[in-house]
């Protein structure tokens, strides 16, 4: 492989004012691992507005008390044995497509400049804010959570002993799990949940039940339910109005309905949007929805610039859909791994990485878990935008133990399970191995997608 090839991966966050660097963490980082895992020895630079190593993202929601360096995805000496120049506190200012060169600011305000070979895009998500209608959205102790800096923060208001009333506004799963974390996963000084200080959690939000988008209406509802025999209160299909507070410190949010929830902070939680302002005005070609098109190498529409994770549209060939934006912690890994193959296979004419095939397409199945207390976790796989056509097997108000299979025309798309593992891996795979379950395989069975399992010992049609 050419010694002098240069892959850059772009990892960006931005603001109304300036564009940053540093948000897809796990998919940018698991490009550049696979690189050179798989025998690519040109110069990698991995760029990031953050001043931190690598980090799993997700882990931010679920365990916000973990230490920093529990979070690392790889560690200092790893990097420069593996000879991955990390750019950190740098933020990217513009990328010239036609000369394959990128302009960005170093912390120290330094201007300065890159050529590439191969680009890859991984700049993900940033929290969407409250909306500029909604006065008193400047005020102190409001907080939203996508980096290290961000949980620390947090972490430390909500320890404070100053802080009793906590409101949550959004349903994500950013709000659900933070939400669970504050009734159930807190603890007192010696460390025993049973000595913590009790908070006096809200949860304010637009639809009728949290994560109905997800999971549908009677899955919402009984985990609302969980939530609120844990100390939660719910205030659904509601209107902020309005945050208000004296010495420009949050102390109330203001409903439409003229109720008034008392705050000492407020966690915005309402879902996230790309970050894509760096592509705009670009060769590139962006979705109606502002996503960045891929093809199955993950591809962009100019020449070696590919785009992963959360940011790009891409096709979810297992169900022969072409256009798919699925946020799924998994599919962030794997485009990542492609992006990497199509470098390698596609462009430097490599066949094999390691003692594995290099693969030529993107292929896989979304996955993603939840935990939304220390009792209580979903994981899910497959794909659907229709939660409602849904069969339930199991006890949603008792134990919540439960498999709910997600229906599309008549066939299975989407599994949602909690305390019957591993039922949804084993979906995955069948959905991998593009095996049709169909409605009538599981109606009555939890248990009748098995049939398909035989591709472990029968090779597939």
């Amino acid at each position: 492989i050419n010694q002098y090839e240069i892959a850059l991966f772009v990892w960006t966050f931005s603001n109304q004012q300036i564009l940053n660097m540093g948000n897809g963490k796990r998919r940018g980082f698991t490009c550049a691992d696979m690189l050179r895992q798989n025998g690519f020895r040109g110069r990698i630079l991995l760029f990031t507005r953050e001043g931190t190593l690598p980090y799993d993202r997700v882990q931010l929601s679920k365990q916000p008390l973990k230490k920093p360096q529990e979070l690392l995805l790889r560690d200092h000496p790893y990097f420069k044995k593996a000879k991955i120049d990390l750019m950190l506190d740098t933020n990217v200012t513009s990328i010239n497509w036609n000369t394959k060169n990128l302009s960005y600011q170093t912390l120290g305000k330094q201007m300065k400049s890159e050529q590439y070979d191969y680009l890859v895009l991984a700049t993900g998500l940033r929290p969407r804010r409250l909306p500029s209608s909604i006065p008193g959205g400047d005020l102190r102790n409001i907080f939203y959570l996508r980096s290290m800096e961000d949980a620390n923060n947090l972490v430390n208001k909500v320890k404070s002993h100053e802080t009793k009333n906590i409101v949550i506004i959004g349903d994500s799963f950013i709000a659900l799990e933070l939400c669970g974390w504050l009734t159930t996963g807190l603890a007192g000084p010696n460390g025993k949940p049973e000595d913590a200080e009790k908070k006096n959690v809200s949860v304010v939000m637009l639809l009728k039940a949290p994560m109905i988008r997800l999971f549908g209406e009677k899955i919402a509802l009984a985990l609302q339910k969980i939530h609120e025999n844990n100390g939660a209160k719910f205030y659904p299909e509601a209107n902020v109005t309005e945050l208000t507070g004296g010495n420009n410190i949050v102390k109330f949010v203001q409903l439409a309905t003229g109720e008034s929830i008392p705050c000492d902070m407020v966690i915005v939680a309402v879902g996230s949007e790309s970050c894509t302002e760096l592509y705009k005005d670009s060769p590139i070609e962006m979705s109606d929805d502002q996503f960045i098109k891929v093809n199955d190498r993950l591809e962009t529409s100019v020449d070696h610039v590919l785009a992963v994770g959360d940011i790009s549209k891409y096709p979810l060939r297992i169900f022969n859909l072409d256009e798919v934006n699925c946020q799924h912690w998994q599919m962030a890994c794997s485009s990542g791994h492609q992006a990497a193959d199509t470098i390698l296979h596609h462009y430097l004419g490599q066949n094999r990485g390691g003692s594995r095939p290099l693969k030529t397409d993107f292929y896989t199945t979304p996955i993603y878990w939840t935990t939304q207390n220390n009792k209580t976790t979903i994981r899910y796989a497959g794909y659907t935008r229709d939660p409602e056509n849904v069969i339930i097997h199991g006890d949603l108000d008792g134990e919540f133990k439960f498999v709910a299979y997600y229906i599309v025309d008549d066939y299975v798309r989407a599994v949602a399970q909690s305390k019957y593992d591993p039922l949804s891996s084993e979906v995955a795979e069948v959905f991998y191995h593009k095996r049709n379950i169909r409605k009538e395989d599981i109606e009555n069975d939890m248990y009748g997608y098995r049939k398909y399992l035989d591709f472990k010992t029968k090779k597939p049609e």
